[in-house]
């Protein structure tokens, strides 16, 4: 019987480095996603297009490995509200 090898666990939140790695336009986006913001409404106060912000979240999500939005903002409100 083959065993398939187990992925290595990721804690429940990325560290306090992970958040560090994201561009500053990727933190202005997960402010705003803190805030509980649609993407609709990032876009029109960060002055970019839908589309731009969907790519910033789904980047900002591989990067930190938070598997949605609600994650994400736990986990900044977790590092003191500083995800920047």
């Amino acid at each position: 019987m083959l065993q398939r090898e187990t992925p290595p666990i990721r804690p429940a939140f990325p560290s306090r480095s992970e958040i560090a790695d994201l561009t500053r336009r990727e933190r202005m986006v997960l402010e705003h996603v803190c805030q509980g913001q649609s993407n609709k409404e990032i876009a029109e106060a960060l002055v970019m297009s839908i589309s731009t912000v969907k790519a910033h979240v789904r980047n900002i999500m591989q990067k930190t490995g938070a598997s949605n939005r609600i994650q994400l903002a736990l986990n900044a409100d977790r590092h003191n509200g500083q995800p920047s």
